[in-house]
């Protein structure tokens, strides 16, 4: 392109020159009257068709999609939280894009935690990586697809489907129902009464005054009856029912019930 060039003619002095200079572009340097104007043209519609093949390509680092959550009933949910008021009757599950009610085909919600702490009934759908807290008198039920974390105390009844890879509480003299997929444990203490069905890979442990009642379908579960006056059974194939604690610890037959978990199987 053309350009001014200065140098020093003697000291002091400055004296500039109309010159050319080569520039790397090389087909911007105009050579004729008018060149300049067609070239640029050219370099803006280049540009233009480089922006837009961008744009159109998706970017490996964008954020999955999420359905939007949606909490009926006397709820609010505020980022990955969810509560219900107390006393109140709430839903956690997903709604449409365009909103509206609870809507099973628009997906479900993942990285919730939903609370449910006084007197309440809540159902709780989730997706994966979710926990739900249900507390002091409250129900719960509700499905969740793995990786989840039921925590059931204060004379509350839950019933619940928690997936695979989870792990469930039930305390405080409440009553539980809880199926458990794949590699999850669940433990029931506080005088608590735990009706569970494990899949294989999974463990309960029953403390202090418990009540555990384990169903092991496809075998390779656990239930340890391993201190206090716990009452364990374990039924079904494979089902290992570990009667006491530390060295006096031993396996009971299939079916057979641990009374008094210090004691030896009946």
């Amino acid at each position: 392109m053309h350009g001014v060039s200065a140098s020093l003619h003697r000291p002091g002095q400055v004296r500039c020159t109309n010159r050319y200079t080569p520039t790397p572009e090389g087909d911007l340097a105009p050579r004729r009257p008018g060149a300049a104007r067609n070239v640029l043209e050219r370099w803006g519609m280049k540009r233009a068709l480089l922006v837009a093949a961008l744009l159109s390509v998706p970017f490996a680092c964008s954020a999955p999609v999420v359905p939007a959550v949606q909490c009926e009933g006397a709820c609010q949910c505020t980022d990955t939280t969810c509560t219900c008021a107390s006393g109140g009757t709430c839903s956690l599950g997903a709604v449409s894009a365009d909103g509206g009610v609870l809507d099973p085909d628009a997906g479900l919600p993942s990285h919730i935690s939903f609370d449910c702490n006084k007197n309440n009934t809540c159902t709780v759908n989730c997706g994966t990586d979710c926990s739900s807290h249900c507390a002091n008198s409250t129900t719960c039920t509700g499905t969740c697809g793995a990786n989840c974390d039921s925590s059931c105390t204060a004379m509350s009844t839950c019933t619940q489907d928690l997936g695979v890879n989870s792990t469930g509480t039930c305390a405080g003299t409440s009553t539980c129902t809880l199926t458990a997929g794949a590699d999850s444990g669940v433990t029931c203490e506080g005088g608590s009464t735990c009706t569970l069905t494990l899949a294989a890979g999974s463990t309960a442990k029953c403390l202090g005054t418990s009540t555990c009642l384990v169903d092991c379908p496809d075998g390779g579960c656990t239930l340890s009856c391993a201190s206090g006056d716990a009452v364990c059974r374990c039924t079904g194939a494979g089902c290992n029912l570990e009667c006491g604690a530390g060295t006096t610890a031993r396996t009971c037959a299939d079916g057979q019930r641990c009374l008094r978990a210090m004691a030896a199987c009946p």
